[in-house]
């Protein structure tokens, strides 16, 4: 049986859909079963529980209305995924209160903020890189996007 620990009434969220925090399978039977169920809540933990063919990763599940439910993904997408080095850079599409990186390399160019609006702009620098976009906003699935610059089009 597979056991999701998930974040009670969605605390860690704001929201009322739960994020896993820890995720066990458990090969038992019915009598040990029912002892580790106690011991979770017990504990405080609240949990649901599923046939699962394996362990699910918690980035891409999340738990709602009492069950494990894929996360959705969002559609963010660059207006270029080359420009040339110097110009803008544009992400359309991102859902409003996401949170924010912007980096190129190891470097982090914009540290995680909270963005008002559903698309980012900015200029990008006068030398070939590539920056990482990487948004962020429960209960979705983070996005990653890669803009790359160049000397010329």
């Amino acid at each position: 049986m597979f056991y999701a620990m998930h974040d009670r009434d969605g605390s860690l969220t704001g929201g009322n859909v739960g994020q896993l925090v820890q995720a066990v399978k458990v090969f038992v039977g019915d009598d040990e079963q029912k002892a580790f169920e106690k011991q979770l809540a017990d504990q405080g933990q609240t949990f649901v529980r599923e046939r699962a063919q394996g362990v699910l990763p918690p980035e891409k599940w999340m738990v709602s209305n009492n069950g494990l439910h894929k996360r959705p993904r969002m559609n963010p997408t660059a207006q270029a995924a080359v420009v040339k080095a110097g110009n803008a850079i544009v992400v359309l599409g991102i859902p409003k209160g996401a949170r924010i990186t912007v980096k190129t390399g190891a470097t982090i160019i914009w540290p995680e903020f909270a963005l008002d609006g559903d698309e980012l702009e900015f200029p990008s620098a006068d030398y070939p890189c590539t920056y990482t976009v990487l948004i962020r906003k429960w209960p979705y699935m983070d996005r990653k996007l890669d803009v790359r610059t160049v000397a010329s089009l």
